[in-house]
C-alpha cells in the first residue's frame, strides 16, 4: 500500500514543481543572433554587424520599426567614429538595413494596398504591409574582431541615446555573401550610407 501511495503522490508532487517555475514562453527574448530594443518611438530588431576581419570593411544589419504617424530620424554611431550614420524611419513602416544588392530587391515606400490607411506597429509587432524602406550602412574599418561585441549609440528625437554592443558576426554559414559588393567609402562620415534605396 506504501508503495501504490508514493506511486499515486509522485505525479502530483513532480506537477506543482511547475507553480513556482517562470513561464519561459511568456519571456520576451531575441530569437536570432542580433538584438532587439526599444527606443521610445522606434522598435529596434536583430541588430547585429557582419564582418571579415578587425580592419576590413563590415555592414549593419537590422530592422527599425517606426511607431509613429510621422518620419524618425535615427542616429547610429560608435565611439571612435568608424560608423557615423543618420537613418529616416517612414512613418508607421520600417528601414531593413540590409547587405548590397538587397536593397533592390522589391522594397518599396507604398503600402501594398495603396487604398488602405498605413497601419500602426504595436509594441513589438512588425506589420508586413506598412510602408518599408531598405538601406545599407558599410563600416569602412571594422574596429574589433569577428566573434566580438561593438558598442553603438542610437539616437532618436524622443529617445535620446541608447548603447547597444550587437555581436559581429563572421560572413559565412547564415550570412554568407552579406560582404559582396561592398567597398569601403573612404570617408568615416560617409560610413552610415555607402548604398541607399529607398
Amino acid at each position: 500500500m506504501t508503495i501504490l501511495s508514493a506511486a499515486l503522490a509522485l505525479p502530483l508532487l513532480l506537477g506543482g514543481c511547475a507553480a513556482w517555475a517562470p513561464e519561459v514562453t511568456a519571456t520576451p527574448y531575441a530569437p536570432s543572433d542580433g538584438l532587439n530594443a526599444d527606443l521610445d518611438d522606434v522598435l529596434v530588431r536583430n541588430l547585429l554587424v557582419v564582418g571579415q576581419g578587425e580592419g576590413d570593411p563590415a555592414i549593419v544589419s537590422a530592422v527599425l520599426v517606426n511607431r509613429t504617424s510621422r518620419p524618425v530620424e535615427v542616429g547610429l554611431s560608435t565611439q571612435d567614429g568608424a560608423l557615423q550614420a543618420s537613418l529616416e524611419v517612414p512613418a508607421s513602416g520600417q528601414l531593413a538595413l540590409v547587405p548590397p544588392g538587397a536593397a533592390d530587391d522589391g522594397a518599396t515606400d507604398e503600402p501594398s494596398d495603396a487604398s488602405s490607411a498605413a497601419p500602426t506597429a504595436a509594441a513589438g509587432e512588425v506589420i508586413a504591409d506598412s510602408p518599408e524602406s531598405t538601406e545599407t550602412v558599410v563600416i569602412d574599418a571594422l574596429p574589433v574582431l569577428v566573434g566580438a561585441t561593438l558598442r553603438v549609440q542610437l539616437t532618436t528625437p524622443s529617445g535620446g541615446a541608447t548603447f547597444l554592443s550587437p555581436p559581429v558576426m563572421a560572413a559565412e554559414f547564415a550570412y554568407a555573401g552579406f560582404l559582396d559588393g561592398v567597398e569601403p567609402t573612404g570617408s568615416p562620415s560617409a560610413s552610415g550610407a555607402s548604398a541607399a534605396s529607398s
